[in-house]
């Protein structure tokens, strides 16, 4: 019988643990990376939110007259109507789901309570409202992050 050994008494036994060992340490970069990945892709979504303008909301900053309350008063000046409300900026979200699974997935952006259908066609555009496009804009930045974080792990540098 054939036996193989090379220095310091390792064998086999110890390569298929280091093999193992290196493979878990993949793994958990490779979550890491897309958790820092979907989390930035939140934060531009909102980035982009912030910056998308729109001829209402111009007006509504500069303090021109849109609209009558029901006082029949003017409303003027402030921001426009996402950033009044909060609500389509406030309730962008981020979650890497699986984490322990074979297919771990993140995702970042609007659904289930934190969904309201004129965040759909405030970022598509409908009507006379344009697109903000923050989504998708945001979606692209983070798939190359995550992207460039993984090419870090496969060459053994830290994820950043």
């Amino acid at each position: 019988m054939a036996t193989l050994s090379w220095q310091g008494g390792r064998d086999m036994g110890h390569l298929q643990k280091q093999v193992r060992e290196q493979g878990q340490s993949i793994q958990a970069n490779a979550i890491e990376a897309l958790e820092l990945s979907v989390e930035e892709g939140a934060v531009y979504t909102q980035d982009n939110l912030e910056a998308a303008v729109t001829k209402t909301g111009r007006a509504r900053a500069a303090g021109t007259p849109m609209a009558f309350d029901e006082g029949g008063v003017d409303e003027v000046g402030g921001f426009p109507g996402r950033h009044d409300s909060g609500n389509m900026v406030g309730s962008v979200g981020h979650e890497v789901r699986a984490k322990r699974s074979p297919k771990a997935y993140g995702v970042f952006g609007w659904w289930g309570s934190n969904y309201e259908d004129y965040f759909r066609d405030q970022d598509l555009g409908e009507g006379n409202i344009p697109a903000a496009r923050a989504l998708p804009q945001a979606y692209n930045r983070a798939r190359e992050n995550f992207r460039r974080r993984l090419n870090d792990i496969i060459r053994n540098r830290p994820v950043s």
